[in-house]
């Protein structure tokens, strides 16, 4: 499923929204943003990864990721969903709604009727002001997405704690902070004391991807990161999240973004500097 509200924000804008619903519709590797996510749930259901936790979002829930927040979404086999998806910079919401909103960070099930009505409300005007091409649609979705926003701060919610899958949330934590090392199916079940079948079954159902597929993802997300935030160049970075030669670092970066790690880099320094004007 082709995510295009993430689209429309690489072209520069402040605020995207979209709504889909399908089924076994998997996103297969984690990654973030540099702008907010606010994924709303209306019907089905869904598991979300964030940071590593695995989490179980049911209807009338909100899942709010503050930008470089590492996560993915999946869906057990047959599992209809329907979500809407809302996409921000920091700066539209203005500091106070900033923090606030990273403070919310995580899954929030409404729990009210009348909380759902509103909140549905304003995601719906965001869905119509998509539409709009003209000189008045930033200001309706800005104070859409402000009073959203604003609302949810004030609204009473669940917050689902994280399903308890023991062994394999230390594993993925233990990837998550060693990334740059050599890591391997057989050093991980060793030191885990798992065999490598139930590894790769019990991984694959935790995460939505392969061990391989998460590793890269991981390493991936940290290279584009350290695009923005590092002078080092390409060869160095690849050195730096675990990749043992620039030739394996372009060829898993391109299966992962799409674009060469030149490219990519150029892109973001592009979108980082428009941001800042």
């Amino acid at each position: 499923m082709i995510d295009n509200a993430a689209v429309i924000m690489a072209q520069g804008v402040s605020i995207a929204s979209e709504r889909k619903e399908g089924v076994d519709d998997n996103m297969t590797a984690s990654h973030f943003h540099s702008f907010f996510e606010l994924y709303y749930l209306e019907d089905g259901g869904r598991q979300h990864v964030i940071e590593g936790q695995l989490y179980a979002v049911k209807p009338h829930s909100f899942v709010v990721l503050p930008p470089h927040t590492m996560h993915h979404s999946f869906g057990r086999r047959g599992e209809y969903f329907k979500r809407i998806v809302v996409y921000c910079t920091p700066e539209i919401l203005g500091p106070t709604l900033n923090a606030g909103l990273i403070s919310l960070a995580g899954v929030q099930q409404l729990q009210s009727s009348e909380d759902i009505r509103v909140c549905e409300s304003l995601l719906k005007r965001l869905l119509v002001e998509e539409d709009f091409d003209d000189e008045l649609k930033l200001n309706n979705q800005q104070a859409a997405l402000q009073l959203l926003v604003g609302t949810l701060l004030r609204v009473q919610a669940l917050h689902p704690e994280p399903l308890n899958a023991g062994k394999m949330r230390r594993i993925v934590r233990y990837v998550q902070d060693n990334y740059a090392e050599d890591l391997s199916l057989d050093d991980i079940c060793a030191r885990f004391f798992i065999s490598k079948s139930h590894l790769c079954r019990e991984f694959k159902a935790y995460t939505g991807s392969t061990f391989v597929e998460y590793v890269n993802s991981i390493r991936i997300l940290h290279a584009q990161r350290l695009f923005l935030e590092s002078k080092q160049n390409i060869s160095e970075i690849a050195k730096a999240t675990g990749f043992s030669s620039l030739t394996h670092f372009e060829r898993v970066f391109y299966k992962v973004v799409g674009q060469s790690p030149r490219r990519s880099r150029q892109d973001a320094k592009a979108r980082q500097h428009a941001n800042e004007e």
